[in-house]
């Protein structure tokens, strides 16, 4: 995969801010960013970014996103169980708030 930016994916989460329920039909097409995004821990703004546009799409999209939900919900586990910076771990408790709220929870 190419160079996976830290502002292309917070324009995927900007998206999804705006179109809302719409973004559903582009949300495939972004996983892929997204998921490659989750594996950098080690480039911290990106990782970030990358949890915040997760956020922001599980928000806006509402239970369209549940089939991303499981996945998703696995890799934020995973990253409690890490020893990541404490600001990382206060955006996946938030992280986790958007999520429930967008599936109706």
């Amino acid at each position: 995969m190419g160079d996976v930016t830290e502002d292309g994916i917070s324009l995927i989460g900007s998206l999804a801010t705006i179109q809302n329920h719409k973004f559903k039909v582009h949300l495939e097409d972004f996983w892929k960013y997204l998921q490659y995004s989750f594996k950098k821990e080690n480039e911290c703004s990106l990782f970030k970014t990358s949890i915040q546009a997760v956020s922001d799409i599980a928000k806006s999209t509402g239970q369209n996103y549940n089939p991303y939900l499981e996945l998703t919900m696995n890799f934020l586990m995973n990253c409690l169980n890490k020893s990541l910076d404490r600001s990382i771990k206060v955006m996946v408790f938030d992280c986790f708030g958007r999520l429930c709220f967008g599936a109706g929870v």
